[in-house]
């Protein structure tokens, strides 16, 4: 009879397994170059992927399989009791007679009994019996099926070896070998079962790409940070640079002919970098090669990959994405840099580190709390065979220290520059009043400027937003809180309102501090920490050097919303301090970086809450139990919030949706759900249920990960203007938000 892996395509577990193979090459091509990757640990890696679901010639595995096709049961069984086929193959491993360690035994064990976590008992005892009694006619059938040769006697004592977990507190360089075993064996198997590459595009070479658009299309010389970066590809890099750079051709320059990882804190700035670096007029790397990897990415990929190929972009090219198969990546660090947490399934992430770059730009924009996760990322990455790069235009002075003077980075040097020029962009001027007050002053000006205005929260953007609307037509708002195909929209709208040459006002949040490549002629902000200011402050004259004697930056420093919530506050009050303390308006780049020094020194930051957050963090990263929370625990942690989907329940649209999918078949559904992702908006869970504004009545379980919310939205698509997702307006427009 026919042994099944999967119901999909009916594969067999032979079949499946070869698949696995295959992709071993792939894997082992693209990690040609790692050193400490030999023969030895190829060899192992084989046998543990021959032998990772050899479990699944259970009898009761392979009944459930031919249930689902419709099959009759081919076994009469007298117990059901389910244990799960990776315990069932680790009984099935001839360990005994392969000539390893102890430990190297227990680690493949390890790899092929975890391979999938389950919240199942271990009882070897059980799973002896069930192999000893019930799959023993059949042991000749597994070996000629499999090609394999099995143990001489069946003995529990491989699958107890699953009780004591490898971990890094024991012996790190096995903690490591493990890693990479149990990692690679993940990333095989999971592309495999999505039919895919485990690899893709690993003769495509990132810096080629960049060199020939500083020859062919840009055709400047590179400036200094660019060739700092390309010269120090074999090390890992900080580098402290001011806005316009050119920090993302440093980085793919730096990336060389290694697969690229590259980090950002938000979305809308992600959506960016991945249009200009796949644009045929910019870097033009393959868009095939490229992946965008974010919780609302497969929209934003679809509408560039059917521009740019002419062609329907498909699950399984999504799937490369997911599966961390493509050449380079953009994403965000909750995708890719959680391994800290050493949650279950996590060595797939780390292991994926070995042999690739990755960058983390802004490392500043992360709380203290995120920040202690991220610099231990750096040190995990450095240990499994990685190279990490710090972009940043402004680094705290704590962060910058703990990196340069971390022992346990030691596998490659840290090569520490700052960068700026003397160019003069902003004068600045800090006003005792609340930005609310200028209005007026603010309207007049957008009357022959292009004038930029964050506030510190969505509600202070709101009420800025209805203030303006009263006096001018030319004014626009973009926060967080809209429906992603309008915030879609919205982003591109302000990327295209920088292009053209009418004057108006923008009301954003810190939504459009880091990366968003726009530039306006004067910026109007609220009172935030230093480092968050200068983000503001390159939205404004972004790329040019400021001739007049008047300002371009006005500051306000009272009535500030999000003070002590959204920014700390002994941070935000010193920052006010030292800008005061300029008796200049002139603020060059060298005086931010200086500032940026003063605000964020040890020294003057220990005893405060920034300071007690990170060394907080820092101990519980170095303290944390692996094996204890689950991938989704991690992401929400990183997340900082726990945020759900909503959908407005006034709009009739999301309603027809919503009754078109419970009654669609599986592809329909599929394409439903995706439309109703375009019509969903994150909102915080605890603030939304604590004012019971959210229920799921009426939604198919399926669909349970969205929500209804009772609140109005507004937008209109043809002005491009709206308020987003907002309680009646006659209710105060202070939002729950």
């Amino acid at each position: 009879m026919k042994w099944y892996a999967k119901s999909e395509n009916e594969e067999s577990i032979r079949e499946h397994t070869d698949k696995l193979l295959e992709n071993l090459v792939i894997l082992k091509e693209h990690l040609r170059e790692e050193q400490k990757l030999d023969k030895a640990f190829w060899d192992l890696l084989t046998r543990i992927v021959e032998y990772h679901d050899i479990g699944k010639f259970d009898l009761r595995f392979q009944n459930k399989i031919h249930e689902h096709l419709g099959k009759s049961r081919p076994f009469s069984l007298k117990r059901e009791t389910f244990v799960p086929h990776n315990y069932i193959s680790v009984a099935l491993m001839p360990l005994a007679e392969w000539d390893l360690s102890e430990e190297l035994k227990k680690a493949a064990a390890q790899a092929v009994g975890y391979h999938h976590e389950r919240d199942v008992e271990l009882d070897p005892s059980l799973v002896k019996d069930i192999v000893k009694q019930e799959l023993s006619p059949y042991l000749e059938e597994i070996q000629s099926q499999m090609k394999l040769s099995l143990p001489d006697k069946i003995k529990a004592k491989p699958v107890t070896w699953l009780r004591r977990r490898v971990k890094p507190t024991a012996d790190e360089s096995l903690f490591y070998y493990y890693v990479l075993l149990k990692g690679f064996l993940h990333r095989l198997d999971h592309a495999s079962s999505a039919g895919i590459l485990v690899e893709e595009g690993i003769q495509e070479e990132i810096s080629e790409y960049t060199n020939q658009f500083f020859k062919e299309r840009l055709k400047k010389p590179k400036r200094p940070l660019q060739v700092f970066s390309e010269e120090q590809r074999e090390a890992h890099v900080l580098a402290v640079a001011q806005t316009g750079m050119g920090k993302t051709e440093a980085a793919l320059l730096w990336a060389g002919n290694r697969k690229l990882f590259f980090t950002l804190p938000l979305r809308v700035s992600l959506n960016a970098m991945y249009s200009r670096i796949i644009n045929d007029q910019n870097i033009a790397f393959p868009s095939e090669h490229t992946g965008l990897l974010h919780s609302t990415s497969m929209e934003i990929m679809e509408k560039h990959y059917k521009e740019k190929q002419e062609t329907e972009y498909s699950e399984p090219l999504h799937e490369q994405t997911r599966q961390l198969s493509k050449r380079l990546t953009l994403t965000t660090i909750d995708q890719i840099l959680k391994f800290p947490f050493y949650y279950l399934g996590f060595e797939k992430e780390l292991a994926t580190m070995c042999g690739a770059k990755v960058v983390i730009d802004e490392l500043q924009a992360y709380d203290p709390k995120i920040a202690a996760m991220l610099i231990r990322s750096l040190e995990m990455i450095d240990r499994i065979g990685g190279s990490f790069m710090i972009m940043t235009a402004t680094l705290p002075g704590i962060y910058k220290n703990y990196i340069l003077n971390n022992e346990r980075i030691s596998k490659k040097s840290v090569t520490y520059k700052v960068f700026y020029d003397n160019t003069l962009r902003h004068r600045v001027r800090l006003l005792s009043s609340s930005i609310l007050d200028e209005r007026d002053t603010i309207a007049e000006k957008a009357e022959r400027k292009k004038v930029l205005v964050i506030c510190n929260t969505v509600d202070r953007a709101k009420e800025m937003y209805f203030s303006l609307e009263q006096v001018t037509s030319q004014v626009y708002l973009l926060h967080s809180q809209f429906k992603a195909k309008d915030r879609q929209t919205l982003e591109q709208h302000i990327q295209d309102f920088v292009q053209q040459d009418e004057p108006g006002v923008w009301v954003t949040t810190q939504l459009v501090e880091a990366s968003l490549d726009i530039d306006f002629d004067e910026l109007h902000s609220e009172i935030s920490p230093l480092d968050s200011q200068f983000q503001r402050y390159g939205r404004c004259y972004r790329k040019r050097e400021l001739t007049e004697q008047e300002p371009n930056i006005f500051v306000y420093t009272e009535d500030v919303s999000g003070k002590g919530t959204v920014y700390m506050e002994d941070i935000t009050d010193r920052s006010i301090d030292l800008l005061q303390g300029r008796q200049k308006e002139e603020l060059e780049e060298k005086t931010k970086m200086e500032l940026i020094e003063d605000l964020y020194d040890e020294r003057k930051l220990e005893g405060t809450a920034f300071w007690r957050e990170f060394q907080e963090a820092v101990s519980y990263f170095d303290s944390i139990e692996p094996y204890q929370l689950t991938g989704k625990e991690a992401q929400n942690y990183l997340r900082n919030i726990q945020n759900i989907k909503v959908l407005p329940e006034d709009d009739e649209d999301i309603l027809d949706l919503i009754e078109k999918y419970k009654n669609e078949d599986e592809q329909g559904k599929r394409r439903v759900r995706k439309q109703l992702e375009r019509h969903s908006i994150s909102v915080n869970k605890y603030r939304a249920t604590n004012q019971n504004l959210v229920h799921q009545a009426g939604l198919p379980t399926r669909l349970g990960d969205f929500y209804l919310i009772e609140c109005e939205y507004d937008f209109d698509q043809e002005t491009k203007k709206g308020f987003g997702l907002t309680l009646n307006k006659n209710e105060n427009l202070a939002s729950f938000l």
